[in-house]
């Protein structure tokens, strides 16, 4: 199935629109957040 397939299915949903722009919205914010974290993220030298 994959990824391409979870998406083709939430697509054809009653709301399948919506569903798509809320999962485009949280992958694009965690993507946001993964480059701030790896900015600003200090690692204690051991």
């Amino acid at each position: 199935m994959g990824l391409g397939g979870a998406l083709a299915i939430l697509a054809q949903q009653p709301f399948g629109a919506w569903l798509l722009s809320a999962v485009a919205l949280g992958l694009t914010a965690y993507g946001i957040y993964s480059l701030l974290e790896s900015r600003y993220r200090r690692i204690a030298n051991l």
